[in-house]
């Protein structure tokens, strides 16, 4: 979409899961990259929100699946 994203490692790994795997389950995904935390949305929230990226190239559909949009 022309913009440029920062993101941290867990983040990354979330981004690069997605990018060759497209529609994933957040448990698998999770697991997958060896997160303690149960759903991405929490590596992407910080100080009550969320990174520019979420909702933007980084899509769920509330039922627990996530993939990338770009």
């Amino acid at each position: 979409n022309g913009i440029n994203y920062t993101f941290t490692k867990k983040q990354a790994d979330i981004i690069q899961f997605l990018d060759e795997n497209s529609i994933t389950q957040k448990h698998e995904l999770m697991v997958e990259i060896g997160s303690e935390q149960d759903d991405p949305k929490g590596v992407f929230r910080k100080n009550g929100k969320y990174h520019p990226a979420w909702g933007v190239i980084i899509k769920f559909d509330k039922k627990g699946n996530y993939w990338l949009d770009y």
